[in-house]
């Protein structure tokens, strides 16, 4: 079935640490504009030659618009102010699908070529002249392109701007440029991919968005009502909804913020939290801001979390549906969000203790459970909610609801993780009958920390095998209660 894809793509290079209301069924309105996240990797890669014809490399840089008059100096340290030329390359990424017109000002020549398209021309010696060239652009789908430019004797002058029906004149803002190319992009993509679970620790370089281009802001939920559409480099502020019939829905190279503070609803929302196949790839979860004291990162069952970093959620994951079938790999789930409240707070969760109990994975019931590669928890702070731990466990392991078969906690397999922190990192707790009998836990890797490592109880017999120190390779203690 062919994909519908809204082509907001941001792809990072992994040396780099790093709206529009329309329904994300198809693409962006056309005229749509589209507002820059402040997670932004700005302006172009600009390479400075001595010689007009690009002759010797002396520098490199990454500049912000192309907006230079250089009187009759130097544009950069060792390249001399007669006699030189430069190349500017990367992507433009459009605020709106329209044609534009794409202008230089230079003394002396230029060339550019916008998507491998020449669409300006001007070689020559002269004064500071216009020209101006056209390019149908799309909202938000990064373009590449590479601007050639040379200065023969006294006046330097070099800027790129452009204008659209939408668009007034302007010089293209750093906002709206990137110093890497679609090749350089799609070379961090293949590199991320290539990445095989287990073999690192995953982490801030390793997580998150590939982001190489302007990620652009989307304010409010985000409802997608499509089989197989494909979301990229999205920043949205707010929830995803799935309809009924957004079976096998792709995001990727995004971050997801959640709904405002003062809402319970959940970030991922669809019909009984069956998330039909959703795949969240390369992307952030961050409630920053958001938080509150019912919020988790991703509930529900039926979904895929894949590099992709979680942060400050009461529950990182929750697996909480008997229809199961969930994997988490190569991820990073830290920083959670832990509080507490009076007796008596309206609305407040019925915690008998008043604080939120905050684990990176709970499992409640359900089957199919993988969780491989990830890197979940981090260093207990002096405080509750202090750390980048989640305080109570990495893992939290125990059948909740009842004894029927319809919510049994079945097959899981938990291997080749690192942990770290929580009361118990791992908790593995006997109730409503279920001695965990089917679930796995081997290969996992723990960072020294205050706390229970392992913790069971006395009934459990889970298999437990090969879970050892990260710096040492001894095995973990095991807690019996």
């Amino acid at each position: 079935m062919r994909s519908n894809v809204i082509r907001l793509v941001a792809l990072l290079l992994v040396l780099l640490a790093a709206g529009c209301a329309a329904d994300a069924g198809g693409e962006a309105d056309e005229g749509t504009a589209l507002a820059p996240s402040e997670l932004v990797t700005s302006g172009l890669k600009g390479t400075y030659y001595a010689g007009t014809a690009f002759q010797t490399a002396v520098t490199s840089r990454v500049d912000g618009p192309v907006d230079f008059d250089w009187g009759t100096g130097s544009p950069a340290a060792g390249v001399p102010a007669d006699g030189f030329s430069v190349r500017w390359t990367g992507q433009i990424l459009p605020r709106y699908s329209e044609t534009y017109a794409i202008s230089t000002t230079t003394d002396d020549g230029v060339r550019v070529w916008i998507d491998g398209k020449l669409v300006i021309d001007d070689w020559a010696l002269q004064a500071a002249t216009e020209r101006v060239g056209t390019a149908a652009l799309i909202a938000g789908k990064p373009v590449d392109v590479r601007i050639d430019y040379f200065e023969n004797l006294g006046h330097a002058v070099a800027k790129l701007a452009w204008a659209s029906p939408s668009q007034p004149k302007q010089i293209i803002p750093a906002s709206q440029l990137s110093p890497y190319t679609s090749t350089d992009c799609d070379a961090a993509k293949a590199a991320r991919r290539a990445l095989v679970p287990g073999t690192y620790r995953p982490g801030a370089t390793t997580t998150g968005p590939v982001a190489c281009v302007p990620l652009q802001r989307h304010d409010g939920d985000l409802t997608i009502t499509a089989a197989n559409t494909v979301i990229e480099g999205l920043d949205v502020y707010g929830a995803i909804v799935l309809g009924k019939y957004a079976t096998n829905v792709t995001i990727r190279n995004s971050i997801v913020r959640g709904p405002v503070a003062t809402s319970t609803a959940y970030t991922f929302q669809s019909s009984g939290l069956d998330m039909l196949g959703l795949v969240l790839e390369d992307s952030r979860i961050d409630l920053s801001g958001r938080e509150n004291w019912f919020r988790d990162g991703i509930d529900g069952a039926n979904f895929t979390v894949r590099r992709t970093e979680i942060k400050r959620a009461v529950d990182g994951v929750g697996l909480n549906l008997g229809k199961g079938m969930v994997t988490v790999e190569a991820s990073w789930i830290h920083d959670c969000y832990w509080t507490s409240w009076a007796p008596g707070t309206p609305g407040a969760p019925s915690q008998p203790d008043y604080q939120t109990h905050n684990d990176g994975i709970q499992f409640q019931r359900g089957a199919g459970y993988v969780v491989r590669g990830n890197f979940i928890g981090g260093e207990r702070g002096a405080g509750k909610g202090t750390g980048d731990d989640y305080n109570n466990s990495a893992l939290m392991i125990g059948q909740s609801v009842d004894g029927t078969a319809a919510n049994h906690l079945g097959t899981t397999l938990v291997e080749k993780n690192w942990f770290q922190g929580g009361a118990a990192t791992i908790n593995l707790h006997y109730s409503n009958g279920n001695t965990l009998g089917e679930l796995t836990i081997r290969d996992n890797r723990f960072l020294h920390d205050p706390g229970y490592y392992i913790l069971r109880d006395a009934a459990i017999t889970a298999k437990l095998s090969n879970n050892v120190f990260d710096d040492t390779g001894a095995p973990v203690p095991i807690a019996v209660h």
